[in-house]
């Protein structure tokens, strides 16, 4: 048989033991004493701090294990959470003295948006530089967001709405006859059909479409057809520039036809100023002959001339005298 070996540590003494066995404590001591060191510098136990307040409505999930945060990093922690005089959430909390100078007079802070489940973090914004910092006990404001009550109060409308919405929808479907609905479909299914034989036939140069859009002749036709109304329009374009004296020679005639008729015109109006002025002369002058006739009557008696002159026929009219 083999002998099976021994241990070296068999053949140590009891010193050596002893103190191979404390070395492994020390060395252990000295671990668990370096990670205490790490834990410590990390958590910041020992760092200087600054403390600041805020006043809230409602602390939604806000306790004394909420993170304050600026600029993404974790700078502080909530201390306290009291009740104020006015029925208003009062919280302090610190955050590390080598973070102060991102708190500025503009700094304000807002509950982030996942506090209604239970994940609260206050974020503070990070101010401008130029102005002040916040000193030690100062207040920063902190915006609230909505609240659980506030969501709901404004879904409520939403909801409501959707209902009124599946239910005229409803009424909707009820009201459409199903056997109006195949008809439709059958017929539009129809008319695709004759829309897609229609587009082949085209697309073959067959039928009068099919044979513009692909027959060279017809494409020959259409094109000499074109030229012939070009042609035309030309024509009509040098006849009316031919036209174009002979239509100012009739504007003019116009315009002399114009001044014609208003001379006519004035003339009409100044034989009716004639027309209406005659009456009073023929008046006038039957007057004259009246006057005339008793005149001859007195010559007639007068001595001299009364055996001379025949007496003046009574029934002399005004039209005979005229005639003489």
């Amino acid at each position: 048989m083999k002998s099976s070996k021994v241990h070296y540590t068999h053949s140590l003494s009891y010193t050596a033991k002893d103190r191979l066995v404390g070395t492994f404590v020390v060395i252990a001591l000295v671990a668990v004493l370096g990670l205490f060191v790490a834990k410590v510098k990390t958590s910041k136990l020992f760092d200087d701090v600054v403390h600041y307040q805020t006043f809230m409505k409602n602390a939604q999930g806000i306790s004394t294990e909420t993170i304050i945060n600026i600029s993404g990093i974790d700078v502080g922690k909530v201390t306290s959470i009291k009740i104020a005089k006015n029925n208003r959430v009062h919280i302090t909390f610190f955050i590390y003295k080598e973070f102060q100078k991102l708190l500025r007079a503009d700094s304000t802070g807002e509950l982030n948006k996942l506090s209604l489940v239970g994940n609260a973090m206050i974020i503070i914004k990070a101010g401008t530089p130029e102005l002040s910092e916040l000193p030690d006990g100062a207040t920063i404001t902190v915006e609230e967001p909505v609240t659980t009550d506030d969501l709901i109060a404004g879904i409520t409308p939403v909801i409501k709405n959707m209902e009124s919405l599946i239910s005229d929808l409803s009424k909707i479907i009820n009201a459409i006859d199903p056997e109006a609905v195949k008809t439709t479909t059958q017929d539009v299914k129809a008319l695709m059909s004759n829309v897609r034989d229609l587009s082949d036939h085209v697309n073959k140069g067959q039928g009068s479409l099919g044979r513009i859009l692909y027959d060279k002749r017809q494409e020959e036709s259409v094109n000499s057809s074109l030229l012939m109304l070009e042609k035309t329009i030309k024509g009509i374009a040098n006849r009316v520039n031919e036209t174009k004296p002979i239509l100012k020679n009739v504007n003019k005639l116009s315009l002399e036809s114009e001044k014609m008729i208003v001379d006519l015109r004035q003339s009409i109006k100044r034989l009716d100023n004639e027309i209406k002025q005659l009456p009073a002369l023929m008046n006038s002058t039957q007057e004259v002959l009246d006057n005339s006739n008793q005149t001859l009557k007195g010559l007639q008696k007068v001595w001299p001339l009364s055996s001379t002159i025949k007496p003046a026929n009574e029934k002399l009219l005004i039209d005979e005298g005229l005639d003489d």
